[in-house]
Order: structure tokens, then sequence, then C-alpha cells
């Protein structure tokens, strides 16, 4: 076997005898650092803000539908679908009736759970809309 020679040292300082470097802490000199969520020296927190409850957009309107004619469902998907089999291919309701709320329940979900979903508040208007036209044409549904 051949023997291994050793490598030659780089020339330069070398590092034994040398006492350790203290590391300095930048942070520690921030003296007007806050606590984690807390914001003293900034201006005065705004209120949060409140919105208006439309009743048009609740799902409970359209299951009040179904259960008068005896269905329950036990998600939106099965609310959406048994509307479609009760109602739409039967032709209670107009079958755009139907497809609003089929939309608002999809946009809710991308508003939800999509991280690059963008509404415009002209589109936010639009679906209260079409839920309040869905409104009324379930509230005669449920009268007649």
């Amino acid at each position: 076997m051949a023997k291994r020679t050793p490598r030659p040292k780089k020339p330069g300082k070398s590092r034994v005898g040398e006492p350790p470097k203290v590391y300095e802490h930048k942070e520690e000199k921030l003296l007007l650092r806050p606590d984690v969520g807390l914001q003293p020296q900034f201006k005065a927190k705004k209120p949060p803000k409140t919105y208006r409850y439309d009743p048009s957009l609740d799902p409970a309107r359209s299951e009040v539908l179904l259960l008068s004619e005896g269905f329950e469902a036990d998600s939106h998907a099965g609310v959406i679908a048994l509307l479609h089999r009760e109602f739409v291919r039967t032709g209670k309701l107009d079958r755009a009736q139907a497809a609003a709320l089929e939309r608002a329940w999809k946009e809710r979900g991308q508003a939800e759970y999509e991280a690059g979903a963008e509404f415009t508040q002209a589109r936010a208007g639009q679906a209260v809309e079409r839920a309040g036209r869905f409104l009324r044409a379930v509230e005669a549904l449920a009268r007649a």
C-alpha cells in the first residue's frame, strides 16, 4: 500500500493559542424594539372593520326550502345537489338561480382557500345581487 503524504500547510496565521472572539448581539442595543406584536411607538391601531350581515348569502335559506319538502343535506355540496335534483330538474326553480348559488359557493371557497384569489368590490356586489335574486326565488317557492 502506498504511504500517504501529508499536505503542506498554507501560509498564514496560526489559530492555535488565540483566544476565541466573543460574538456581540447587535439586537441587544435596540432599546426601542418592542415585544412581539406590540408596537407602542407607532400610531394607534385602527378599529376593526365591521360589515353588515346580508341574509341573502345565508346557506340556511336554501336548506329551509329543502327541509320544507322533507330533504336534508349534510354539506353545502349536498344542498346544491339536492336543489338541482328536486327543484331545477322538476322546473320549480330556474336553472340560473341554482347556478348563482353554486357560483357563490365556489367563489367563497376560492376566497377562503386560494392564496392568490382577488375579489373586487364590483365582483362582490354582483355576488350579493345574484344572491338576492336567489333568495327571492326561494322565498316565492316556500310560500307556494
